[in-house]
């Protein structure tokens, strides 16, 4: 799969209301885990459940950014193409 089509599938993911419904449930879930956590290794494990998700949706807007430069670029080279 393509830069473009990858930065596509990756963007209809971010619009998702499904989706993005889950991710908020989840951050919520795993902050609450970190607030109430009883040992420090409960709190950092929570913690790092949060910022795994924050990473996904890290990578996920990458792949729509590196999708629509590819797609200027590949834009860019057609116009020199017909000139």
């Amino acid at each position: 799969m393509d830069a473009i089509t990858i930065g596509r599938r990756a963007e209809e993911l971010l619009e998702d209301e499904v989706l993005a419904a889950a991710f908020t449930a989840l951050e919520v879930e795993y902050t609450r885990e970190w607030r109430r956590g009883k040992t420090p290794e409960d709190r950092e494990r929570a913690w790092n459940k949060v910022h795994a998700l924050e990473e996904v949706q890290r990578k996920l807007r990458a792949a729509v950014s590196n999708g629509e430069v590819e797609a200027a670029q590949l834009q860019t080279l057609h116009e020199r193409v017909r000139e």
